[in-house]
């Protein structure tokens, strides 16, 4: 799951920049939009939502859809149809007092589901081994009642799931790999309230209530 945000200017760059809804719908899929450092360019879209906020208008938000879906860089995947889902909320974008970011009357935040997300995992996994073959911070996990063996569980937790969304990367997902990843994610969360919503292909969908 990816997530994005534009435009991201400063205070001092805000007089000099022009901001129209198709301008900033291009901007949030590029890679400097993104809160991870992940590249959607070099895998595919298998859901996308993007969220205005400010004076917005459908037709503009139609014109900028149209433009994204001719660009060669923003690909869907191949068992699903290319589209956005769009919602506007009218009230005016605001900024924390003081802050970094200028204050402007249109914004678009991007969540997304991508096929270049197992990067993402992967590059974590890496530096954790890293950093768990010297042991560092060990210890004070440790020392709060954390059982060591619980950071071996949650590496290979983590591998699993980045394997099972290698293997749906092209050809899409399927019951048994859904499942799979069903039961994945009920092990990292097993410990904690709440209710996870996963929807697939073919309309399997998932609502598992936790206690």
């Amino acid at each position: 799951m990816l997530s994005s945000y534009a435009p991201v200017i400063s205070v001092e760059k805000a007089y000099h920049q022009q901001l129209s809804v198709p301008k900033i719908t291009s901007s949030v899929l590029e890679p400097a939009s993104m809160m991870a450092k992940c590249d959607p360019r070099h895998g595919k879209h298998m859901a996308c939502c993007l969220m205005f906020r400010g004076h917005v208008i459908p037709k503009d938000i139609n014109a900028g859809v149209a433009t994204i879906q001719t660009q060669r860089t923003v690909q869907f995947a191949d068992w699903r149809l290319p589209g956005f889902k769009c919602a506007i909320n009218y009230q005016a974008p605001m900024v924390v007092p003081g802050g970094d970011l200028a204050k402007v009357q249109i914004v678009v935040c991007m969540i997304s589901n991508n096929t270049s997300v197992p990067w993402v995992f992967s590059r974590i996994d890496h530096k954790f081994d890293l950093m768990y073959s010297k042991r560092v911070f060990v210890h004070w996990f440790v020392s709060e009642g954390m059982e060591e063996g619980e950071f071996s569980e949650a590496h290979e937790i983590l591998q699993t799931l980045v394997q099972l969304l290698l293997q749906n990367r092209e050809a899409g997902p399927t019951l048994p790999t859904t499942e799979a990843i069903v039961n994945v994610l009920l092990k990292t969360v097993a410990s904690n309230s709440g209710c996870i919503l996963i929807t697939f292909k073919n309309a399997y969908h998932f609502f598992i209530t936790l206690s």
